[in-house]
């Protein structure tokens, strides 16, 4: 069994479901991300949704930016209090009491970031990270360069590529739902079709590109003479969605 944790805002909600029912993999806890406005609704309906798993709040906004993302979640009409502990701490103390776990990422990567900002130590204990967002083409997103995750907090989103833990991004445009792409990386390997290696980045400065998800599988800028100095992560190009669905074991 594969242990995982699930960081999700709303719009992962339903495959948090699907999480906590799927064969194959131990979900250990859900952590919540914040990809809506209002934030402690959507804390309130998850934790009555996912009763059966500890729900984590986390994060109500991005790490840097003053607003808040641009979604409002629907409130379920049903609300319960979330487990004890911050998502943050809950990541740490995980990592730890489970090395080589993955982390599943469905909404902005704000929580972990965070959790590797205040104990950089998890980036050796955590196996991989799996990361449902980004653009490979920049079109389709939030804006004309951006996918939503990604752009509700992109100093987060360069934090966790850059710091040395082995990620999985599969973009929007490798399956019409990533999230279940996602989710089925967390419970096998062997998930998707066609898959590169590529050295990420996420524009945090840009007037024009800022959250745009850099993807480059040459590292080399043949002009000057400049290599990308990091590691280079697996994205998913196009996800086979029959496997996928084969791993889940529903129809998506």
């Amino acid at each position: 069994m594969k242990d995982f944790i699930l960081d999700t805002g709303f719009l992962g909600l339903e495959a948090a479901k699907r999480a906590s029912k799927a064969a194959g993999g131990h979900l250990l806890a859900v952590t919540l991300a914040p990809d809506c406005e209002n934030y402690q609704d959507l804390v309130a309906s998850a934790a009555a949704l996912l009763r059966e798993m500890p729900v984590h709040k986390g994060a109500a906004r991005p790490t840097l930016r003053p607003e808040f993302a641009t979604l409002r979640a629907p409130f379920a009409g049903e609300s319960a209090d979330p487990a004890p502990g911050h998502a943050v701490n809950a990541i740490i103390d995980l990592s730890a009491a489970h090395p080589g776990l993955t982390v599943v990422c469905l909404g902005p990567l704000t929580n972990l970031a965070l959790a590797i900002m205040k104990d950089p130590a998890i980036c050796q204990r955590i196996g991989r990270v799996v990361v449902a967002g980004g653009a490979q083409l920049g079109y389709n997103g939030v804006t004309a360069t951006s996918e939503y995750n990604i752009y509700t907090d992109p100093e987060a989103a360069a934090t966790v590529v850059s710091c040395g833990i082995p990620v999985v991004l599969i973009p929007m445009e490798a399956s019409a739902d990533n999230r279940a792409v996602a989710l089925a990386w967390a419970l096998s390997d062997n998930a998707v079709g066609e898959t590169y290696e590529a050295f990420i980045d996420v524009d945090v400065v840009g007037s024009k590109t800022y959250g745009q998800t850099v993807i480059d599988p040459i590292g080399y800028n043949p002009i000057n003479g400049l290599r990308h100095g990091g590691e280079k992560h697996l994205v998913v190009k196009q996800a086979d969605d029959a496997a996928v669905q084969q791993i889940l074991g529903e129809e998506m």
